[in-house]
């Protein structure tokens, strides 16, 4: 394998560096920052937390059954709590701000999970993202 050159390296857009350093998530997706600065790390940080809620509920679309789907995502003052069919599944500590981007990202990945573990079940589902 190719190592990478300096040219090819990332450079942080606040403080010119090229140390960076990774966080995996549950999911095994990695989330760089910069580790002089710590540009991005807020945001990687924050990734890792919705990719463990989207774990979270990967696991439970695989688990149970149900005929229709109402999937409820709640921002609370520090966490962010997972209602399926109107029963609280987790409540879990999430302190970050969410944006409109944030819910847009989230929408769609619920979105598609759902999509992905029901296709072949043809349930009707309803989700909604409260921040």
């Amino acid at each position: 394998m190719k190592g990478i050159s300096e040219k090819e390296k990332f450079v942080c857009p606040k403080c010119n560096s090229t140390n960076f350093d990774l966080i995996t998530s549950s999911t095994n997706f990695a989330y760089e920052y910069c580790t002089k600065c710590k540009f991005n790390l807020k945001e990687a940080k924050k990734q890792v937390e919705l990719d463990l809620i989207f774990k979270y509920l990967t696991d439970y679309l695989k688990n149970n059954q149900y005929k229709n789907l109402n999937i409820e995502l709640i921002k609370n003052s520090d966490s962010l709590e997972l209602v399926i069919n109107g029963i609280s599944i987790l409540n879990h500590n999430f302190t970050y701000e969410i944006s409109n981007k944030d819910i847009y990202f989230i929408e769609n990945t619920v979105f598609e999970l759902v999509e992905d573990i029901t296709k072949d079940l043809n349930i009707e589902s309803n989700i909604i993202i409260c921040a």
